[in-house]
């Protein structure tokens, strides 16, 4: 069993490409291909035809045959390559599309592999029941026998016609024939059956030895994954993007044109209210200046500042005279 399942996982590594999903892929593209090189050469072919009859292109087409011959048929090294790109291309394509998942292939062969140890465990169990329907029945016969020889006993001691005891001897010699060709099958059938719980012992503690391996390739896996997601990410964080780049740098530049037309601006604004602020400063200074002289003119006179007496004056009723008119100020 085990050789057997050696040789099965051998010729699972061996199969080639085209044994493979991205060998089925590898099929629909290279009929595609091959049907679209027959369509242009069928479409082309007059124009090559009208090409060869000139000497110099005859020539030219000449060399790039023996040219392709060469690198395609006779140097493997070229024709290896390609077939190495073409068959990466394909794998790209085909899991482009269908999402390989290695971990759940493996579950999914150990699912068919449980599968075919069930099956091994029904058939081991069904060899178990005729072995049991044989011993049952030899164990029947031996009762049946027994009671045949009772009775041919007491046959013989009651005096019974000898057809009679011909009868039940011939019985008794059929049963003990059929119980001894019983008995060799269900030992051979025993040691049948010892052999097949044997080897379905060895073959449940393979599978739970691949079960345990595959739950440690899986935690690996997932492991090398995120280290590799990680990485993958930290690249992209010192490359950077090239779109956000763009950005980042036309916005810095926005920026920095922004600042120096606003700083321009504020220049010009500051030049231009300079003669205003001027103008205002020497008004100010012109206020001040007549303020200080006014000043200087109340210091030098003297006041009375007793101002009883004119307090018990009786009070004057202002004449027309000293009234001031200022209607002409209106307007």
């Amino acid at each position: 069993m085990a050789n057997e399942l050696t040789t099965s996982a051998v010729r699972q590594r061996a199969r080639s490409f085209w044994d493979t999903r991205e060998g089925t892929t590898g099929m629909i593209v290279g009929a595609g291909l091959f049907g679209a090189i027959g369509w242009a050469a069928y479409k082309l072919m007059p124009y090559i035809a009208n090409l060869l009859e000139n000497t110099v292109y005859a020539l030219l087409f000449g060399a790039l045959a023996v040219g392709l011959f060469y690198v395609l048929v006779i140097d493997s090294t070229l024709r290896n390559r390609l077939w190495l790109i073409y068959q990466l291309l394909m794998r790209a394509l085909t899991y482009s599309i269908i999402r390989y998942d290695p971990v759940g292939v493996l579950r999914e062969t150990q699912k068919m592999a449980k599968a075919r140890i069930q099956r091994v465990s029904d058939a081991i169990d069904k060899v178990k029941g005729k072995m049991r329907i044989l011993r049952e029945t030899t164990e029947g016969f031996r009762r049946d026998q027994q009671k045949l020889k009772e009775e041919t006993l007491w046959m013989q001691q009651h005096g019974k016609s000898q057809l009679e005891i011909n009868s039940h001897a011939m019985k008794i010699g059929r049963l003990e024939e059929s119980i001894g060709r019983l008995s060799t099958a269900y030992q051979q059938i025993n040691g049948v059956a010892d052999k097949l719980d044997h080897a379905f012992e060895t073959l449940t503690v393979m599978n739970s030895n691949i079960d345990f391996e595959i739950d440690l390739q899986e935690k690996e896996y997932a492991a090398a994954n995120a280290a590799h997601e990680a990485w993958s990410a930290l690249r992209s964080a010192f490359a950077g993007n090239t779109g956000m780049d763009q950005m980042r740098v036309a916005t810095l530049t926005y920026m920095a044109d922004d600042y120096n037309n606003k700083m321009g601006q504020i220049d010009s604004f500051v030049n231009d209210s300079e003669k205003y602020i001027a103008a205002a400063d020497m008004q100010n200074d012109m206020y001040a200046e007549k303020g200080l002289k006014l000043l200087e003119k109340l210091n030098s006179q003297t006041f009375d500042l007793d101002i009883s007496p004119r307090l018990q004056t009786p009070a004057v009723v202002p004449s027309t005279a000293n009234v001031v008119d200022f209607s002409h100020y209106k307007n």
